[in-house]
């Protein structure tokens, strides 16, 4: 906002000029609406900026305790939607560890590798921008896990129902695919093998995966 000192003008008196640049006076200041009206274009220029940020979704497929029922799900509990459960297009590596916890609990962790074995099943979530901050920092990426981009097949959608293979393609006779953020290991290679490639077949909800 542009501010001058002015004199003993008359409050509230309106300058002869254009209508689309009207000045009004008060007894001490002249206070210039133009420069008012830029300055809350540009205020709401940055807010539509902030807003559109925050709106930002994306899709995660989930493999291991993020998954639903497992002690990690509440990171996505709440603004997540839940897409469908899926594989991947292309072959990776599952193994897991088991450790004990303190109370003597067991905890299994799931790693994937890029190594071609089997296609991952899993789930794929969109989340807010907020939530894959808080997803990279539980799986300590990049220095730990490592997020990247890949194609899944849906395989079952967001009402639980089993798409057929004459239902998971499309007029075109493609496969419903999606394109969701995993998280790949290759610094961890677990002493259990997963060779399905589904966590939750080799360690069922009865398992206890954490606290």
């Amino acid at each position: 906002m542009e501010i001058e000192k002015q004199g003993n003008r008359p409050a509230h008196q309106e300058l002869p000029g254009s209508e689309c640049s009207k000045t009004t006076y008060s007894s001490d200041f002249v206070v210039s609406s133009d420069t008012t009206t830029s300055n809350d274009a540009a205020t709401s220029s940055a807010y539509g900026l902030l807003k559109s940020q925050e709106l930002e979704t994306y899709k995660v497929f989930v493999y291991g305790t993020l998954r639903k029922g497992y002690h990690n799900h509440h990171y996505l509990d709440g603004e997540s939607d839940f897409i469908g459960k899926a594989k991947s297009v292309e072959k990776y590596s599952m193994t897991a560890e088991e450790r004990y916890m303190r109370g003597y609990r067991k905890r299994a962790i799931p790693f994937v590798s890029k190594k071609p074995e089997i296609e991952i099943t899993g789930e794929i979530f969109e989340v807010s921008k907020y939530t894959l901050k808080l997803l990279d920092a539980l799986e300590s990426h990049p220095r730990w896990y490592k997020r990247e981009e890949v194609e899944f097949e849906i395989i079952e959608d967001e009402n639980h129902v089993d798409l057929g293979l004459e239902d998971r393609v499309d007029i075109e006779k493609k496969p419903k695919r999606v394109v969701a953020w995993i998280y790949f290991n290759e610094e961890t290679i677990g002493q259990i093998k997963i060779l399905s490639g589904d966590f939750s077949t080799e360690y069922p909800l009865a398992f206890p995966t954490g606290s």
